[in-house]
């Protein structure tokens, strides 16, 4: 597989434009959040070193198209919150001085959404609170180590306070636990300094074990993800969490399978990302 990864790497690197950006797929402009987690895999898989100058062109779109605001969002996209969060994390490693200023203004307008309770919202324009936006910014945060404590403490309480009863989480209030809203909280339940102090993120690992399906995949009903996706995120996390023997092997034959049939060239890439990100573990 280690093989099959490179190839995909390589792939994506060569869809990036001329200005930085990243497409979410193939036909598309340039992705705001597709090119901050492009950023994000080559520091995962520590290639950033060797891909500078790939790098320091997609940071350079970033810090381009961040609005005057501090927020960043793809237009088509209202998920304005969870994208701020990801392209902010994308800067803190990439350690770049100077961009520095427009993650300090980023920074601004994104704690400054959280509501009272601690959640965060969607956007600006739908004041619900989101347990996926939540737990991205909280994985955001848990990279500042001492600072934002009361907003890290806040989230957490607000996502151990919403976790369902089977150790999920949901979309939306009333609806039923989801695989892929589940891993986002759970990323970021573990940027947060005092996680091994509570059972939630065990409730959830539980809950992911327990909604495998015999396929090996996840399955999410969350509109922009897919089961590919959600079962690269699930690996992850059950290998974050030292979880081996049949589930994860079973995940991985399901990816497998999935990547001897697919059309990468079709498919979204952030699907891809988060294949190449589980099969790095």
């Amino acid at each position: 597989m280690a093989l099959q990864s490179e190839n995909f790497l390589h792939f994506l690197k060569q869809q990036q434009f001329v200005d930085g950006a990243f497409p979410a797929c193939a036909g598309q402009g340039g992705d705001i959040l597709i090119t901050a987690e492009m950023v994000i895999l080559f520091h995962r898989l520590k290639k950033a070193a060797t891909n500078r100058d790939l790098i320091k062109k997609a940071l350079t779109y970033l810090y381009q198209v961040q609005e005057e605001k501090g927020k960043w969002g793809n237009g088509y996209d209202v998920e304005e919150v969870r994208i701020t969060a990801v392209v902010l994390r994308a800067f803190l490693m990439s350690g770049l001085d100077v961009i520095s200023e427009s993650v300090q203004k980023g920074l601004v307008w994104l704690v400054n959404r959280q509501k009272e309770k601690g959640a965060f919202p969607v956007n600006d324009n739908i004041y619900q609170p989101n347990v996926r936006a939540t737990g991205e910014v909280l994985r955001l945060l848990g990279r500042l180590e001492n600072s934002y404590m009361r907003q890290k403490d806040m989230a957490f309480e607000w996502l151990a306070g919403v976790q369902n009863e089977d150790g999920g989480f949901s979309a939306a209030e009333g609806s039923g636990s989801d695989p892929l809203v589940t891993a986002d909280a759970l990323f970021g339940l573990y940027g947060y300094s005092n996680y091994f102090k509570s059972n939630v993120g065990q409730r959830a690992i539980r809950y992911l074990i327990d909604t495998q399906h015999e396929n090996g995949s996840w399955h999410t009903s969350v509109k922009d993800g897919t089961d590919i996706g959600c079962t690269a995120k699930a690996l992850m996390l059950l290998q974050r969490d030292g979880v081996k023997g049949p589930v994860v092997q079973a995940g991985y034959t399901y990816l497998r399978e999935k990547l001897e049939l697919a059309r990468w060239d079709q498919c979204a890439y952030g699907d891809l990302i988060a294949v190449i990100s589980a099969l790095s573990n």
